[in-house]
């Protein structure tokens, strides 16, 4: 099996690339601007996990971020292929991406009916709120009892 650069050229010195510089740039721009945009979304979703130890689904969301992450090497490489033949590399990177994406998306379907059972954060502060008040006018009435002896 050949690697990359024996077969392979720059996809940007190929084709009519040259002649549209525009397309070519604005290809590359989105490429990398998408890859680093999934940088961030991982390393944000790693930094929640990291300091909520008591999340549920944990497993999930790490593979959100593999997942976010995998498809961001492959913008990268969609880059780096139009510079470097890279072909193969970029080939590997897309297999893993649909690897990590087949596993969270087959994980995540029967989580769907757990997730949806998940009180939004608002039910649970009205929640909270009633059972304040619950507790407030139970003091008061034992204040009147203890009052009434």
């Amino acid at each position: 099996m050949p690697v990359s650069g024996e077969v392979f050229i720059p996809e940007g010195r190929c084709g009519a690339w040259p002649d549209y510089g525009w397309l070519a740039a604005m290809h590359n721009a989105s490429d990398v601007a998408i890859f680093l945009s999934y940088c961030v979304i991982a390393a944000v979703t790693v930094g929640w996990l990291r300091r909520r130890h008591d999340a549920s689904l944990q497993h999930i969301f790490w593979l959100f971020g593999a997942f976010i992450l995998s498809c961001g090497v492959t913008h990268l490489l969609g880059f780096l292929v139009f510079l470097q033949p890279l072909q193969a590399v970029e080939g590997w990177a897309k297999l893993v991406c649909a690897v990590v994406s087949v596993l969270t998306a087959v994980l995540l379907v029967p989580l769907t009916p757990r997730v949806m059972r998940i009180l939004p954060v608002h039910d649970l502060y009205v929640r909270v709120q009633e059972q304040e008040a619950e507790i407030v006018e139970l003091r008061r009435q034992v204040e009147e009892l203890g009052r009434g002896r």
